[in-house]
């Protein structure tokens, strides 16, 4: 394409400007990739995954350090980087937990446009507007920011630099286990994709917790996804549904 430009006559073109999108985890209880493990402490690896997740879509991310879940340090870092980017996303303290004060916070900060989305995981998520620039609280599970970032943050950046909305394309494939989903929500959901002895693509969901769980890994490193609709039925083994392979 650029060659076809410069072919055709043209030195230089209009573009538009990448958004750029700023990341603050919080959590005292959080430490760097890295760094050594000690009890009632976890991996911030929300901060790897969005950075790589957004610059794939098209913007520009800054990283800012952990945040402990302190108010004044929490309104010290969204003063600092308010001024310098488009939206800003904090990512935990998005429900009720005792040191969960990012709502709190932004309900008394800005003009809180909504808290808790019908979607899991990812639910008690909310977007506040700090004057002209949008805040958006992310719950803290890694598998509820994954979905986050897909679901929100991916239209919302190819809204900003007018690109049409793409997505991988929906593949049938056939269930291998009963997959329930509660009909109150749109749920995202993780499976495994193998190749049946016909040929057939056959799909194992994935387990995040309970009896057979792989953890949370086991979630982000799935083969496919598959989101449900509000008022959806659960599917039994046996059933074909569309999903979007994402290996």
């Amino acid at each position: 394409d650029l060659a076809a430009l410069v072919l055709g006559g043209y030195g230089a073109v209009n573009v538009y400007r990448k958004p750029v999108i700023a990341f603050i985890p919080t959590g005292s209880e959080l430490v760097p990739a890295g760094s050594e493990l000690q009890r009632g402490q976890n991996f911030d690896c929300n901060s790897v995954m969005v950075k790589a997740l957004l610059e794939e879509m098209g913007a520009k991310v800054i990283l800012h350090p952990i945040v402990k879940d302190d108010i004044n340090a929490i309104s010290g870092a969204l003063n600092r980087l308010l001024p310098q980017v488009d939206i800003v996303i904090l990512n935990a303290g998005t429900s009720k937990g005792g040191e969960d004060f990012c709502v709190k916070y932004l309900q008394e900060r800005g003009n809180m446009l909504f808290h808790g989305v019908a979607a899991v995981p990812g639910r008690p998520m909310s977007i506040t507007m700090v004057g002209p620039k949008p805040v958006i609280n992310m719950s803290g599970p890694a598998v509820a920011a994954l979905y986050s970032c897909k679901w929100l943050m991916g239209p919302v950046i190819d809204h900003m630099t007018c690109n049409a909305e793409t997505k991988p394309p929906l593949t049938e494939v056939t269930l291998t286990e009963d997959m329930g989903v509660p009909p109150m929500f749109s749920m995202f959901s993780s499976l495994d994709i193998s190749l049946g002895d016909d040929g057939q693509l056959l799909a194992t969901p994935v387990k995040g917790r309970g009896p057979g769980s792989r953890g949370m890994s086991a979630g982000l490193l799935a083969d496919a996804h598959y989101v449900s609709t509000v008022g959806e039925k659960p599917h039994k083994a046996g059933e074909t549904i569309l999903v979007r392979i994402e290996h």
